[in-house]
């Protein structure tokens, strides 16, 4: 079935479809009917990341949206955990949404969207809205919706963070933040600030096209080097639209999302915790740490929606993603890369673990591989490539998956020994790149 969603909201290149001009306003006209459907007078919280494009993408889906009675809120400029802290505790919304592209360059953009519980809208809301969009039925033009500004969304975000925090617990620790030129620029280093810590805020000074730019959560080298030529204790380094981190110890040596939740089960909150939540690229030595600790390992799907669904059904409270999304459900059913980097802090310390040691990492090698189009992998040839590929790593893990949000086939094989990883990695990607192009 057509879907206009990938693993992450919807993501294109901004002039493309379904982002470009009478796209987006179908597209606001399909969200305006599915929201609908979910209030008799429903209000909607919109926000974005401090892209170029954000004001010109949210002018025209609000001129599809005000073609019903909807009240449009907005915020402007906001983190997207911000924009689902806000939906959970207004009972006024009945979804939010958020223009982004995450950690994609500039010249993209995308839309998230939040139901009422502050969670990523299901697929059943996605296929809704996707039939919506191709019907593209006239509205009456009789009634419209209104529009108006949201203010202090972002001091009230802050309250519900520093709620969960003492004023002083992170009295003197130097801090750099990478905020990726995002929409984390000026509320991760005032908070920070506002616990004690000393920061040093880099990329944090976005000008519509340097998002993303050689900074964040997908390039930190620039944080690393920060780190260790401050002597601060601690790095975090966000995303575009601040929902996910990667964190870097005193040595400028990156932390991903899977050390990232070793990490937060030696927080005193998180020990007890009978299982945690990872994906299906979670390293095989994070598994090994968490099981040793008589606690279970359970892997999701690739996509936060997917590790948020796992928590929910098993009533846990961490898990997440390699790629730095980490789910604290004590605090917001999704991802929330500030609060996630301060609970970090607070536990490094707390428990005095300086290096921030966390696991003894299994080699694994990942490779993403361009694509002009996609065939179904359970399908020949592809099928029986992937099965040799499994039967040479016999006592390792092949893992092969489209990208949600770009043209790429990612192909990973973990396995203790090195080499043997990047030999059939390589061979792996070559064969089913042939495949794809004939």
């Amino acid at each position: 079935m057509r879907s206009l969603f990938g693993t992450d909201g919807i993501r294109a290149r901004v002039g493309q479809e379904p982002l470009a001009e009478r796209g987006l306003v179908r597209l606001g006209m399909a969200i305006g009917a599915w929201a609908q459907e979910k209030s008799v007078r429903p209000a909607i919280l919109i926000a974005g990341d401090p892209r170029a494009s954000s004001p010109w993408v949210t002018t025209l889906l609000k001129g599809g949206l005000l073609q019903y009675p909807l009240v449009v809120r907005d915020a402007g400029v906001l983190p997207t955990p911000a924009v689902c802290a806000l939906v959970k505790n207004d009972e006024t919304f009945c979804a939010g949404v958020v223009i982004s592209a995450s950690h994609n360059p500039h010249y993209d953009n995308g839309i998230k969207l939040f139901a009422a519980d502050g969670e990523k809208i299901g697929e059943r809301d996605e296929e809704q809205i996707t039939d919506w969009y191709d019907q593209a039925e006239q509205c009456s033009h009789e009634r419209f919706g209104s529009c108006e500004p949201l203010t202090r969304a972002d001091r009230t975000y802050a309250a519900c963070v520093t709620a969960n925090f003492g004023s002083g617990s992170l009295d003197g620790t130097r801090v750099v933040l990478d905020c990726a030129n995002g929409a984390m620029s000026r509320i991760a280093p005032r908070l920070f600030r506002s616990f004690g810590a000393r920061v040093h805020a880099v990329c944090s000074r976005p000008n519509g096209i340097n998002i993303n730019e050689d900074c964040g959560s997908t390039r930190p080298e620039r944080l690393c080097k920060a780190v260790v030529q401050r002597g601060a204790d601690i790095g975090f380094a966000f995303d575009g639209d601040g929902d996910r981190i990667v964190a870097v110890n005193r040595h400028g040596q990156v932390r991903d999302g899977d050390d990232i939740l070793a990490l937060l089960l030696t927080h005193r909150l998180y020990q007890r915790q009978p299982a945690v939540v990872g994906t299906v690229l979670s390293n095989y030595g994070l598994e090994r740490m968490v099981t040793a600790r008589g606690m279970n390992f359970y892997r999701a799907q690739v996509g936060d929606r997917s590790v948020a669904a796992e928590l929910r059904a098993r009533d846990l409270l961490l898990g997440g993603e390699q790629s730095g999304h980490v789910l604290l459900r004590d605090h917001l059913p999704s991802g929330d890369g500030l609060f996630a980097a301060l609970r970090v802090a607070q536990a490094v310390r707390e428990t005095g673990n300086d290096d921030m040691i966390t696991f003894d990492r299994v080699p694994q090698v990942l490779v993403s591989v361009s694509i002009a189009r996609r065939m179904d992998l359970a399908r020949e040839p592809l099928a029986s490539i992937i099965e040799r590929g499994k039967v040479v790593v016999a006592d390792g893990r092949v893992l092969v998956r489209y990208s949600g949000t770009q043209n790429l086939l990612r192909v990973m094989v973990e396995h203790e020994d090195r080499t043997h990883a990047d030999r059939v990695v390589s061979q792996l990607s070559d064969e089913l790149q042939r495949a794809l192009s004939h």
